[in-house]
């Protein structure tokens, strides 16, 4: 599923999901962002790119996907910046 148009988000099995980053091959090593895993009312998220010092826990999925857009957008934009 596209959430914008730059993130996709994949299943990975019963309450856990891929983000994916659209602009980068799926071979790619940078092609996963964070993994989701839902516990109760709460998600989880697992930084792979872009955030390790990043929240990592959010009250439901979408709050995250936010998240992770807006940390994403911020270090494409400073790496653009500073080379």
């Amino acid at each position: 599923m596209l959430v914008d148009d730059h993130l996709a988000l994949t299943e990975a099995g019963v309450g856990a999901w891929r983000v994916c980053d659209t602009r980068v091959p799926e071979t790619g090593a940078s092609h996963i962002v964070a993994s989701i895993e839902a516990h109760g009312e709460d998600v989880e998220v697992l930084w792979i790119r872009g955030a390790i010092d990043a929240p990592g826990h959010f009250h439901d999925l979408h709050t995250a996907l936010v998240a992770i857009d807006e940390i994403l957008e911020a270090r494409t934009c400073a790496t653009m910046i500073n080379g």
